[in-house]
Parts: structure tokens; C-alpha cells; sequence
């Protein structure tokens, strides 16, 4: 990321981020994560190109032949917000949640009452709709995570939709050149190293609302 402060000489700018304190009641607070002194100036050395990819994205052709749901992730907590849950279960890192085949697009399905960021390790997606409706232009491009929308009010227990279309290219083998037909070897953890699925506001995350998953080969 460039950031050019050329126009802040002398000026002190506080970075900031939304979260939540040890009480849940107290909503979202600003918290403090960088102060950034501009004292200097300098030239630049480098510049941004004015093309970033050289293949651009065909995102309606990425809808038009995306396959249908294939998985669903459902994140949701109990009465006072203490536990967090995907699929209804808390994070159990001896539990392999899921068990994806290499090489194969995956449209997931992710819910939630709101404001909960989906964030998937292990590759790129795109977004294919958001509650509904096609995603903002500038959500059209390769990512890591999806947010859900903001609840405007109560939400009366409705839960918010986004579908993704992902694909991974890489195993989780602990050792590549390990191949089984036994079905079990996708889900035992003595052979992967799993990827992560998870809200990525961090005390949500710390409350259990994670899962992993392994990608494997499938059996020719």
C-alpha cells in the first residue's frame, strides 16, 4: 500500500479501527492503532502502475457459471455473546470441519444476523452477491474476506446472505508427495495442516467462531 502524505506536512494523523470492549453493551468503540507523524518530505520512489492486473476479471462470467451452493456456513452466537459459533460449533482445533477436493470451484454459502467479516485461508474468491444483490465495483476483485451488512435496527433474527465462488490449489498435506484412497486421510489431522475459516473481528473469532479444513485429491 502507498500512502502519500505530501499534502499532511506537520500534521499528526491517528489511524483508527472499530471494536468492541470486554463488555459487549458498550457496541463498537474507536480504538487507536497507529499515529502517524508527516515531519518529512521525500520524493517518491516508486509509483503506482495504471494497470494493476494484465488479465482483467470477467466477473459476469464468473456468475453466469458459477455452480450451485455447495456449502453453508452459518456464524450466530448464544444469549449474552460469550460463545461464537460457525454452523452452530465452536472452534475445536481437533475437529476437521470440512474436507474440500483441490482444483474444484465451490460456490459457499455464508450467513449471519450482520456485521460479521467471512474470512477463508488457502485462496482467493470472488464475491458473487451480497444479500441478494451483485457486490459494489469495487468488490468485484479477487479476496480474502466478505462482510456481511451492518443491521440497520432490529433485524427481528433474519440473517443476512453472501454467496462466493472459491477454488483451492493447494493441499494441506503435512508432505506432498502423500496420496491415500482411504476416505478418513481427508479428515485426519496426523497428515494435514489445515487451512482456517473464521470471522475476522477478532474477539469473535477468540470466542470460537472459526473452523478448519483440509483439501485433499480426490480418488481417480
Amino acid at each position: 500500500m502507498v500512502v502519500d502524505f505530501s499534502g499532511d506536512r506537520g500534521a499528526v494523523l491517528d489511524l483508527l479501527a472499530e471494536t468492541i470492549t470486554a463488555n459487549p453493551a458498550d457496541g463498537l468503540v474507536d480504538m487507536q492503532v497507529m499515529r502517524i507523524l508527516v515531519n518529512a518530505g521525500y520524493p517518491l520512489f516508486a509509483r503506482v502502475p495504471s494497470v494493476l492486473r494484465r488479465e482483467p476479471i470477467d466477473w459476469e462470467s464468473a456468475v453466469a457459471n458459477a455452480p450451485a451452493a455447495s456449502r453453508s456456513f452459518r456464524m450466530s452466537a448464544n444469549e449474552d455473546s460469550t460463545e461464537m459459533y460457525i454452523n452452530d460449533q465452536a472452534y475445536d482445533m481437533h475437529v476437521v470441519n470440512e474436507s474440500v477436493p483441490i482444483g474444484v470451484p465451490e460456490v459457499w454459502e455464508v450467513s449471519a444476523t450482520g456485521d460479521h467479516p467471512f474470512h477463508v485461508h488457502g485462496c482467493s474468491f470472488l464475491i458473487l452477491d451480497i444479500d441478494g444483490k451483485p457486490p459494489e465495483m469495487e468488490l468485484r476483485g479477487w479476496k480474502d474476506t466478505v462482510v456481511l451488512p451492518l443491521p440497520d435496527g432490529n433485524t427481528n433474527g433474519r440473517f443476512f446472505k453472501a454467496h462466493i465462488l472459491v477454488e483451492f490449489n493447494h493441499p494441506t498435506y503435512r508432505y506432498p508427495d502423500i496420496e491415500s484412497e482411504a476416505a478418513v486421510f481427508n479428515r485426519d489431522l496426523d497428515y494435514h495442516i489445515p487451512y482456517m475459516y473464521h470471522c475476522h473481528r477478532l474477539e469473535h473469532e477468540d470466542k470460537g467462531m472459526m473452523g478448519q479444513f483440509t483439501v485433499y485429491h480426490e480418488t481417480q
